[in-house]
């Protein structure tokens, strides 16, 4: 079944701009859970097809600051598929543009519901390509 969340993987690339900056000259993490958020969602809706929602968003790690003019690249994938849930795992990573250097700076557990025609929670159903 790990197969069929190869279609899920979004990747989003950004740079740290001034306005997403906390009072430390660092990101904001408030800033980095909507871009996860975001990244979770478009492949919640690629993997399932359907209209999603979050409904939690677990186990965030903050590993290390990142800094203004850094490069960001966000990789969410679909984890697991459990009864109605989607288990999408998104990891940030910060690049120096000076040294082309690489690190994990973030990672998260997001979960998301399918929405049927009446906006209730329903399973996915997977369709052979």
């Amino acid at each position: 079944m790990e197969e069929s969340f190869n279609n899920s993987k979004t990747i989003q690339t950004r740079i740290i701009m001034p306005t997403d900056l906390n009072d430390r000259k660092i990101l904001f993490g408030g800033k980095a859970m909507q871009w996860m958020d975001e990244v979770a969602y478009i492949a919640a809706k690629r993997f399932s097809k359907m209209d999603t929602i979050t409904v939690s968003a677990d186990k965030i790690q903050f590993l290390e600051p990142a800094n203004e003019g850094e490069i960001l690249k966000i990789i969410g994938e679909v984890e697991n598929l459990v009864g109605i849930k989607i288990k999408i795992r998104v990891n940030i990573y910060a690049e120096d543009p000076k040294t082309q250097g690489e690190r994990k700076i973030i990672s998260g557990l997001f979960t998301f519901v399918a929405l049927n025609a009446v906006n209730k929670p329903t399973r996915v159903t997977l369709k052979k390509s």
